[in-house]
């Protein structure tokens, strides 16, 4: 689920399904800073351990795929 504004700046209703590869670069930048924002309280607190990514069950470990995987591990 993306944030409202920026639903309104895709301008894709929500019925439709929006992939990271399709999102621009500043786009995903947004949504990276956003995360990273939301969890820095715990890691200032020394209370952020392991985060787990749900990924989609095509996402396999070759290819296109794995390297997705590895930009989200960065």
């Amino acid at each position: 689920m993306l944030p409202k504004d920026i639903q309104q700046v895709l301008g894709v209703p929500l019925s439709e399904n929006i992939y990271y590869r399709d999102l621009s670069a500043e786009i995903q930048q947004e949504l990276w800073r956003r995360f990273f924002e939301a969890i820095e309280p715990l890691r200032l607190s020394c209370k952020l351990g392991p985060i787990h990514f749900q990924f989609a069950p095509w996402i396999t470990s070759g290819g296109g795929p794995r390297k997705h995987v590895e930009h989200c591990a960065k």
